[in-house]
């Protein structure tokens, strides 16, 4: 709670003593079966909704847009499912590598902590709880989403005021290196977008040609 309502260095290196890979483990085991069961919730919700529009869609006599309605609950409710359960190990895999990412981001900007065990630690401390929040919101369309936008810029700021103390960084610095590894993707991600404009362009002229 403290890492979430009051981030600042002191609160970090107040934790260090508590870093441990099973404290790490606990906290993303919470994440991995919140995001399982609300994924499920949603999966169920879902169908529900489907399953009503089927059912007036055939009341009325409207028999191709129910099988239509079918075919899409099916899509719904199986990725709902598979996102279920694929939140069980995909919260382990993308925690790490986002740790690693900012590990390697602090060491560019002249990050001096060797302690990945810590690093990951305190990471968890703001990670875990924001996660958990940001998957509640998710329930909530639209409105859900912006707020975990939101969150994670924050859970970014606070990540970086923890790798101030994890990799004995300057305060501006640490935070730089939370943010690096989003600039980074946003920028290839910009760049292969314009890639493909230009692909699909050229294809277009050279068929109009």
């Amino acid at each position: 709670m403290n890492a979430v309502t009051k981030p600042n260095t002191d609160t970090y290196a107040a934790e260090i003593p508590n870093a441990s890979w099973q404290n790490v483990l606990i906290g993303l085991a919470a994440v991995a079966v919140i995001s399982f069961i609300i994924n499920l919730l949603f999966a169920g919700l879902a169908a529900s909704s489907f399953n009503q529009a089927i059912d007036q869609l055939n009341n009325s006599g409207q028999t191709q847009q129910a099988q239509a309605l079918e075919s899409m609950r099916g899509l719904v409710s199986g990725g709902g499912a598979t996102g279920a359960f694929s939140a069980l190990i995909g919260t382990f895999i993308t925690f790490f590598i986002g740790a690693g990412a900012l590990y390697l981001s602090a060491r560019i900007l002249g990050g001096q902590g060797g302690d990945f065990m810590v690093h990951s630690y305190l990471l968890s401390l703001t990670y875990t709880p924001i996660k958990i929040i940001g998957a509640l919101l998710g329930l909530v369309p639209f409105v859900g989403a912006c707020i975990s936008f939101l969150l994670v810029l924050y859970m970014l700021y606070s990540q970086g005021l923890s790798m101030a103390v994890s990799q004995r960084m300057e305060r501006s610095r640490a935070i730089m290196a939370a943010f690096l590894p989003m600039v980074v993707f946003i920028l290839l991600l910009c760049v292969a977008l314009f890639a493909c404009a230009g692909i699909i362009a050229g294809l277009a002229n050279s068929s109009g040609g």
